[in-house]
């Protein structure tokens, strides 16, 4: 590491005599003890190490919960790779408002999910009173034709005649009540 500013140690918590030995393995096995995932952390920057002419864009895990953007730029002469410059920035919050946007959208989804099904059950309900309110109506146009009518005393007929049924002629044109019963 040739030069750094001030926050990049602030950042990282670096002590000033790490800072002052300028050895980049110590800084790398140091940074190595803060990210979330030590062993995948290790291996690609030794893959970086390997390729020094990549670009790369990375967002680091720390341990603490914060979320540490990296992005290295090589620094290229006469195609050759001459050293690389290394931007970290702490970009915790926006992935905390990034975390927040995604639930908020989530929660939009499931409230119109919600919406929706209500609309559709109001509409069901809608249709399931039409049809019975065309019921309700129908019953009462034929309540309305059946109370006068002189079918009610049906049953008490039937009461009379069931024991007259071997001479019903006879019993309906010569006894009491079965010219009654004809009318």
């Amino acid at each position: 590491a040739i030069c750094y500013n001030d926050k990049f140690p602030k950042m990282w918590g670096i002590p000033p005599k790490l800072m002052e030995s300028g050895r980049n393995e110590a800084f790398v096995e140091y940074c190595a003890k803060l990210v979330e995932d030590p062993e995948a952390y290790l291996l690609r920057v030794q893959e970086l190490m390997m390729q020094p002419e990549k670009t790369s864009l990375e967002v680091l895990r720390l341990r603490d919960g914060r979320f540490v953007e990296r992005v290295i730029h090589p620094q290229m002469m006469n195609g050759k790779c001459i050293g690389r410059v290394l931007t970290f920035s702490d970009i915790t919050e926006r992935k905390r408002a990034e975390t927040n946007l995604q639930k908020a959208n989530a929660e939009l989804v499931q409230a119109s999910r919600q919406a929706g099904m209500a609309e559709v059950a109001t509409n069901v309900l809608h249709n399931v009173g039409n049809v019975l309110n065309s019921v309700n109506t129908s019953a009462s146009i034929v309540m309305d034709q059946v109370r006068p009518s002189k079918l009610k005393g049906v049953s008490r007929v039937v009461e009379v005649l069931e024991p007259q049924v071997h001479d019903l002629p006879a019993f309906l044109s010569n006894h009491n009540p079965g010219p009654q019963v004809v009318e």
